[in-house]
This record gives C-alpha cells, sequence and structure tokens, in this order.
C-alpha cells in the first residue's frame, strides 16, 4: 500500500527533473546559437542631423558587423523605431526639432528595453545628466572615440540580450511550474481513486 502511494510522488518528482534538463538544454543552445551568430543580429539606429557624423557612425558600426539604421532628425529616428527591429539607439542631444531628450523620454516609454546612447557637445554635459534620468543608458561627448563607443554598445546589447534571456527563461518555467502542478493533481487524484476501488 506505501509503495502504490509513494508511485504518484515519485513520477511528479521524476517529471519534474525532466523538464528542468530541457530547460538547462534548451538555455545552452540558445546561448550557443547565439554567440555563433555573433553581432550581427543587432541592429543599431544612428540619429544625428549631421550628415557626416550619420555617416561615419553608420560605416564603424558596419565594420564591427552590425546593422545600421540611419536617420537625419529625431522625429525620423521615432517613426524608425515605431516600425521594430531596432535593437539599440545612439541619438545626438541637440536637433532641431525633435530633441534627443525627447527621443530618450519617448523611447524608454513606448519601446522599453531599448539602450539609448546619446551624444553631446562639452557644453550640453547638464543636459546629457538629464537624459540618463530620463533612461538613456549612458553619454559620450564629441568628438567621439569610437573605441570607447564600441565597449559602451557592446556592453548595452549584452545586458540587453541578457534580460531577453532571463524573461524567456522564467516564462519556460512559469509554464513547466504549472504543468507540474497540473500532473500533480492528477497523480493525487488517481492515487483516491486507487484507494476507493
Amino acid at each position: 500500500r506505501r509503495k502504490d502511494a509513494a508511485q504518484p510522488l515519485q513520477s511528479h518528482f521524476r517529471f519534474r527533473r525532466t523538464t528542468q534538463n530541457f530547460l538547462n538544454k534548451w538555455l545552452f543552445l540558445k546561448l550557443a546559437e547565439k554567440s555563433f551568430r555573433g553581432k550581427n543580429m543587432f541592429t543599431i539606429l544612428t540619429i544625428d542631423d549631421e550628415e557626416n557624423i550619420r555617416n561615419g557612425l553608420a560605416d564603424n558600426f558596419e565594420l564591427e558587423g552590425y546593422k545600421v539604421e540611419k536617420a537625419a532628425s529625431g522625429r525620423e529616428g521615432l517613426a524608425l523605431i515605431a516600425k521594430g527591429g531596432i535593437d539599440l539607439v545612439i541619438t545626438d542631444l541637440r536637433m532641431d526639432g525633435i530633441s534627443g531628450e525627447e527621443v530618450v523620454r519617448r523611447v524608454t516609454t513606448e519601446n522599453p528595453g531599448i539602450p539609448i546612447i546619446v551624444l553631446t557637445g562639452h557644453g550640453s554635459i547638464e543636459d546629457a545628466t538629464k537624459a540618463i534620468k530620463s533612461g538613456a543608458y549612458d553619454f559620450l561627448t564629441k568628438p567621439l572615440d569610437l573605441d570607447h563607443l564600441n565597449l559602451i554598445v557592446k556592453n548595452a546589447l549584452r545586458g540587453k540580450e541578457l534580460a531577453n534571456q532571463n524573461k524567456e527563461l522564467l516564462e519556460k518555467l512559469k509554464k513547466a511550474d504549472s504543468i507540474d502542478e497540473m500532473i500533480g493533481k492528477s497523480s493525487e487524484l488517481n492515487h483516491v481513486r486507487s484507494l476507493i476501488q
């Protein structure tokens, strides 16, 4: 009788171990796949009303292996972001029309999770600090140190990717827990039925 009563519980824990093993393998394969694909899966949007800076940034990031979108104004940049597929935004702070600070506010509100790096002149550090408080990931002053910028971009995208992976894993675990609960209830019900019979 005790042996029969223990069987549903053993089955439940066996199922949990199988589920956990599957999730571990799934996460490992996901990480391996992303490492193999490299940086090419990321798309960077550069927003700057100065054509030479906009094109120079685009050339730099393409050499680094990223996909690049370009916008000559805040309005154009926001329209591209609204279409989807943008992983990181680099925006000038001072622009006619929609400013870089407004871009930061809009993106953090409407598309949370997209890192934003602000570019500013030496005379607008205070404004850049305000942009950071509004949700920007970081800021750099002009003239730009491209090596430093590339490092900031790499770290920002790595953090974004880890956050996405954690979110996916939590969703998988929630699904697994709900299945475990159903299996557990089913086992207990079967045990009660067996006792009645």
